[in-house]
């Protein structure tokens, strides 16, 4: 009930008015309300947003009230100097787009391709490469209900060093990509252990497993469509050039998804961040409304935290900033507040929020080698109104207290899915390969088959082996051993067949295309590991399950008796039979 949301949105449009691009995190869905400019101040403008609930308690109708708050909205921006020509003015000026990652009501984010590796990887030193990733890692943990493990747990470390490995190797990573290298790690050491040791098959499969189980859920495919998570894009409109007030609405989603795409656009614009060079002028802004959960006191750590944590140390120096929010400061890390130079206060309704409030402040101030004069900012606090606020600012020497100015947007509260597709019709927008496309269409770049980047995972009981020299793309293929021995009845065995085959396996049909083998005889070289830059063809059905192998087992064995029958001679009446190495001839 402070006005803290107008007086936020009143900064908001301040940015936008002075060319500064704004990079917004809403949790409640009511920062959407940016896009509601009427340049017109009419009552046909504010009807179609006006609350009908709102009408009724009035006793008035939909059109008297929209009319209302019309004439309220002028007078409101007139006492301020302000008018339909500014209104207009900030239209022009910014791009105002709406993403919504995980739904379509908005623009959709494909937030998977964030997963690859940052373009100035070369440029980056380890430690910086290491947060990212860790970064990234914890928020995937996190979406998987795992938010409790640690950087030293060996989850988080087989998933992190085998996305660093893959970074450094220049090589694109996908969700798809880590559920097979999960499986099937390209390394063969973790620390002064063997990979068995240090994370089991077994252990290693439940965790792939699990993502592969959210991978495939129907309400994941949305976070794999709409335009990339850019921050150059979220930033700057890519084709007019325009900065941007990008508003990412996650009211949509649950608790862990929010985590997970908190702590991805996190990594993304610290990763942005850095590549910038210094400079004393404010370049971006990162605004997140209810930062409660998100940075949380000692010795609560999500992974956001230390991604926050990072921006208010740095980011003074790259030009950006960070605008956070929150109900009560106890709900922020004292080191997170000692690090933000400007706090603005307002009404708060009961005397032990005020005294939080203080006590918050008191202990942030200590962390940042500052006195605080309780007495005084207790009474300050104690005649706050509506819209008035306690300005405290580090580099002055007493607090202040403001009043917000009435905002151009119009506040018509928290939009739903329906009411963001209502008025924001989203673009034409790129995702792998369109916006409609399937999951086998995302995993594969190539004319809609199904390619992948990394080798596909293998059911226990098989392992791979590689062409070295088959070109771009690998195929599936059977590779088998098989020792072939006869035994005459009357004793042991009489000879034996060496087979080493290729057999080529076909999804549609299911089956051994026994016709179209070929007898391994050095025309093939094998290797342990792929080529670089190969891509792998999909593995069929037959060859990722335990009822497929034994069927794939039993039809090697079954084929392999009726190729290699041999016939003898016999004389039933003298009860004779040729051995397995004489020929009819020399029996008869």
């Amino acid at each position: 009930g402070s006005g803290k949301t107008g007086l936020c949105i009143a900064m908001l449009e301040e940015c936008a008015r002075s060319g500064i691009p704004v990079l917004i995190i809403d949790p409640k869905g009511d920062l959407a309300n940016l896009k509601l400019l009427f340049p017109g101040l009419t009552a046909g403008e504010f009807e179609p947003w006006v609350s009908q609930d709102a009408a009724d308690a009035k006793g008035v109708s939909r059109a008297e009230f929209a009319a209302h708050q019309a004439e309220l909205w002028k007078n409101g921006l007139a006492d301020w100097g302000l008018g339909p020509a500014d209104i207009r003015e900030l239209q022009e000026k910014v791009d105002i787009t709406i993403f919504t990652p995980g739904s379509s009501a908005g623009v959709p984010l494909d937030v998977l391709r964030s997963m690859d590796a940052p373009e100035n990887i070369d440029d980056l030193d380890e430690e910086l490469i290491r947060d990212e990733v860790a970064g990234i890692v914890s928020a995937l943990l996190g979406l998987l209900g795992r938010a409790n493990i640690s950087s030293q747990d060996p989850e988080h470390i087989l998933i992190a060093t085998v996305l660093e490995k893959r970074w450094r190797e220049h090589q694109p990573t996908t969700l798809t990509d880590l559920i097979s290298l999960i499986q099937n790690p390209p390394i063969k050491m973790l620390g002064a252990l063997d990979l068995e040791s240090f994370f089991p098959e077994n252990d290693r499969r439940k965790l792939a497993f699990g993502l592969n189980a959210l991978l495939a859920s129907p309400s994941f495919q949305s976070w794999l469509q709409g335009e990339p998570l850019s921050v150059d894009t979220l930033l700057k409109h890519p084709e007019s050039g325009k900065p941007r007030l990008s508003i990412c609405s996650i009211a949509h989603l649950n608790d862990a998804e929010r985590m997970f795409f908190v702590s991805l656009l996190l990594n993304q614009f610290i990763t942005w961040m850095r590549r910038q060079p210094g400079t004393g002028q404010l370049r971006a802004l990162l605004y997140f409304d209810e930062i409660a959960g998100y940075l949380p006191p000692h010795p609560a750590n999500p992974p956001s935290k230390q991604l926050f944590m990072t921006l208010l140390k740095q980011g003074r120096a790259f030009g950006t900033a960070a605008m956070l929010v929150t109900q009560n400061p106890v709900d922020l890390d004292y080191k997170a507040l000692s690090n933000c130079g400007t706090w603005l206060l307002g009404k708060l309704q009961t005397d032990q929020d005020k005294e939080r409030v203080l006590d918050g402040l008191q202990g942030a101030s200590g962390e940042a080698g500052k006195s605080m004069d309780r007495r005084t900012l207790d009474a300050l606090l104690s005649q706050l109104r509506q819209r008035v606020f306690l300005l405290h600012n580090v580099h002055s020497d007493a607090p202040a207290v403001i009043h917000s100015r009435w905002v151009m947007s119009y506040l018509a509260g928290p939009m739903t899915r329906e009411q963001l597709r209502a008025f924001h019709q989203a673009p034409a927008v790129q995702s792998a390969p369109d916006a409609t496309g399937s999951l086998e269409d995302f995993i594969g770049e190539g004319g809609g088959e199904d390619l992948l980047n990394v080798a596909p995972a293998l059911p226990r009981g098989l392992s791979s082996v590689f062409a070295q020299d088959s070109g771009d793309t690998l195929e599936p293929w059977l590779f088998f051993r098989a020792n072939v021995t006869y035994r005459d009845r009357a004793g042991g065995p009489v000879s034996s067949v060496f087979l080493t085959k290729l057999l080529e396996v076909n999804e549609s049909t299911q089956a051994l295309h026994w016709a179209q083998s070929n007898v391994l005889d050095g025309g093939v070289t094998l290797g342990e590991h792929a080529p670089q830059g190969v891509k792998f063809r999909t593995l069929p059905a037959m060859l990722q399950n335990v009822d497929g192998l034994k069927q794939l087992g039993q039809s090697i064995s079954d084929h392999i008796v009726a190729e290699h029958t041999m016939e003898v001679a016999e004389i039933p009446g003298l009860k004779l039979r040729a051995s397995v190495a004489e020929t009819a001839e020399d029996f008869a």
